[in-house]
């Protein structure tokens, strides 16, 4: 009877206007009532922080070696080139007019102009028949490299680029020297849209483990469930301690999981390393920031909480069910 009389004060207190020192006594209690079933059943609590904790472990991790990419691509310091073959009518000084025109594109970083007679050389030296070849016979055009930013090389914005670059007047032809780009972007397009719909079934898996763990802290607490009902409490005073309770085990299973990423990029750091020594590379595995760790934190605060929701909902219901 003391619990009921509390719980009657309580929602008196908070249902009443002007009282939100009341409301917030009222949550402080809920989280301790809910801090307290974890306890009340440790073994069961701890397994099923464990199952939720491997389930946002995994498309945590693979969002995590995702994001490695951009590190990857800047230790090889590659960059979208693309190269303008002129056409053999175009001289020199055309070459160096369109070449100036196109540096005030937008789109563009840089733009280098590569002479006929300076490729040939370069051609000859790489062949090593410097001085052997007769120059006067330079059958290669002038060609321009170009640069475009980052930012105009995403998804189709790089071939449409490429396609106007094509178009112009004195331009014969256009070479993509890093095409493999775009299907480097088309896979990591399809891991992360593979992370995405793995995060959202291994979501719904944790919250139905929740719900199952709360299903079993309503029946264990049914009678007193009763004594508040009775006393008039309603079923958001009753669910809230339950609510606490599941995202006091997302809380746990998302840190959990940030300990599983941590352990498994750091047990990887090493081969990693060594991998990229042999290749004469410095690259190392960047571990996941503080934004990385408060999003998992809070997915798993979430996913518990309406795991609990879903949970205390449907016991409520089964309990009104079998008292009418």
């Amino acid at each position: 009877m003391r619990r009921a009389a509390a719980a009657r004060r309580e929602q008196a207190a908070e249902t009443s206007p002007g009282r939100s020192g009341g409301a917030w006594l009222a949550h402080r209690r809920a989280a301790r009532a809910g801090l307290a079933h974890c306890r009340e059943n440790l073994l069961a609590s701890a397994l099923a922080i464990a199952v939720m904790a491997v389930a946002l472990a995994l498309p945590a991790l693979l969002a995590a070696l995702l994001a490695q990419r951009d590190t990857l691509l800047a230790d090889w310091h590659v960059e979208p080139t693309l190269t303008l073959f002129l056409a053999p009518g175009v001289d020199r000084a055309a070459a160096a007019g369109l070449a100036a025109s196109l540096a005030d594109d937008t789109a563009l970083a840089a733009v280098d102009l590569v002479s006929a007679e300076q490729a040939f050389a370069e051609l000859a030296a790489a062949a090593g028949l410097s001085g052997e070849l007769d120059a006067a016979g330079n059958p290669l055009p002038h060609l321009l490299v170009v640069k475009p930013h980052a930012r105009a090389w995403r998804d189709d914005e790089g071939r449409a680029l490429a396609h106007r670059l094509g178009a112009l007047d004195g331009v014969d032809d256009v070479l993509l020297d890093l095409a493999w780009l775009d299907r480097l972007a088309a896979i990591v397009r399809l891991g992360e849209r593979s992370v995405l719909v793995l995060t959202f079934i291994l979501i719904a898996g944790t919250m139905l483990v929740t719900a199952n763990s709360t299903r079993v802290l309503v029946h264990q607490h049914a009678a007193e469930i009763d004594l508040y009902k009775l006393v008039g409490a309603t079923d958001a005073f009753v669910r809230r301690p339950f609510l606490y309770s599941g995202a006091i085990h997302g809380l746990a299973a998302g840190l959990a999981a940030v300990l599983i990423v941590e352990a498994v990029l750091l047990t990887l750091a090493g081969p990693v390393a060594a991998v990229a020594r042999a290749y004469a590379s410095d690259y190392a595995l960047v571990h996941p920031g503080a934004g990385f760790v408060l999003s998992l934190l809070g997915l798993g605060m979430v996913s518990g909480c309406c795991g609990a929701w879903l949970g205390t909902t449907h016991s409520l219901r089964r309990l009104a069910d079998a008292v009418s």
